[in-house]
């Protein structure tokens, strides 16, 4: 996804969701999603929809609600992450628009 994409997007209203999936071998791992082999090795890969809820620092930075708060309780309600993160959980399933 472009940064021009997302940010577009939430400068005219229109409503996008990110879903996302994470494997233990991801680079990155949204805040409060488990990280260690055996969740992994047990469960697989997590697929998971986030509502982007709007962007910070020049479209540098995505803000966004995570529904896994009723999974786990680790999980921040909401959370800000920078973009090249978030890109690389996108490019199994990218954004609904």
């Amino acid at each position: 996804m472009r940064n021009s994409d997302m940010v577009y997007d939430i400068e005219y209203g229109y409503p996008l969701a990110l879903n996302t999936t994470e494997y233990y071998s991801s680079a990155y791992h949204l805040p409060g999603h488990p990280t260690d082999y055996n969740y992994y090795k047990n469960y697989g890969p997590i697929g998971h929809w986030l509502d982007n809820n709007g962007l910070h620092n020049h479209g540098w930075t995505v803000h966004y609600a995570d529904s896994a708060t009723s999974i786990w309780s680790r999980v921040p309600t909401f959370s800000d992450v920078n973009l090249s993160d978030i890109n690389s959980l996108l490019q199994v399933r990218g954004i609904v628009w």
